[in-house]
């Protein structure tokens, strides 16, 4: 397996990530981020994509390099891209970034198994809502809840699920996109 490659940089990227959390959410929402960021940092040294067929360790295409991008570092980069845009007066902008930061911790072993069948991107995605479900519990209204567990838990899914749905989408593939840009950058050199 290739090495680990942390995109956002060693844990001054973490702790950059919370301060900027910690300016911009609104307390119930900024707690729970904390918490995703606790099972991240105690579980999430692995990779951010799931290999169902290990690579001979050589970085030939896009999935086997993002391989090297680990769970922590791309739950940072997929949140950083709302971070960089947010309106800290629109709830669905907070609730994006929450969104982001736990859209992919169902990938997490411990978690995934919680969840019958075989590996499958809509499985990761339903232990990532059962997951965040638990997390969240009760901190925030019911109806905010529910659009941001709808959007993990669809987040596979290419039918539009609301504005946060959306926005995490958007945010996982473009996060991909810079990590492939560094990635292969990095290689060059």
């Amino acid at each position: 397996m290739p090495t680990q490659i942390n995109i956002c940089q060693t844990s001054a990227g973490v702790d950059e990530f919370i301060r900027r959390c910690a300016c911009v959410l609104n307390t119930t929402i900024f707690a729970i981020v904390q918490d995703v960021m606790e099972m991240l940092l105690s579980e999430g040294h692995i990779p951010s994509v799931h290999q169902l067929y290990p690579s001979s360790g050589k970085l030939s295409s896009p999935y086997s390099r993002l391989a090297s991008v680990n769970l922590i570092a791309h739950s940072i980069n997929a949140s950083a891209i709302i971070l960089e845009n947010i309106d800290r007066r629109m709830p669905l902008d907070q609730l994006s970034v929450l969104a982001c930061v736990s859209h992919d911790i169902g990938k997490i072993p411990r978690l995934l198994k919680m969840v019958d069948g075989a590996y499958s991107r809509v499985k990761h995605a339903r232990a990532s809502a059962n997951a965040l479900q638990d997390l969240i519990g009760g901190r925030i209204p019911p109806r905010q809840s529910e659009l941001i567990i709808d959007a993990v838990r669809h987040h596979h899914e290419y039918r539009n699920f609301g504005p946060i749905w959306e926005n995490l989408v958007k945010a996982d593939q473009l996060a991909r996109e810079k990590e492939e840009f560094l990635l292969m950058s990095t290689r060059r050199q």
